[in-house]
């Protein structure tokens, strides 16, 4: 049993070989998001309204 378990283990592990490399980015810039001014309103309250048809009030 222990020598099943040896020959799986010896047959199961194959050698890979890495094909390419992602090159590594030279520049040190630093990411810098543009600011957007998010405090303008425009002054009109959002507001709807909620209608059921065919609904019978009695």
């Amino acid at each position: 049993m222990i020598a099943v378990l040896l020959l799986l283990l010896l047959t199961s592990c194959s050698m890979s070989e890495l094909v390419a490399v992602p090159e590594t980015r030279s520049d040190t810039t630093e990411y810098t998001p543009r600011h957007r001014d998010t405090t303008e309103v425009s002054g009109v309250p959002i507001g709807f309204e909620v209608v059921v048809e065919e609904w019978e009030n009695d």
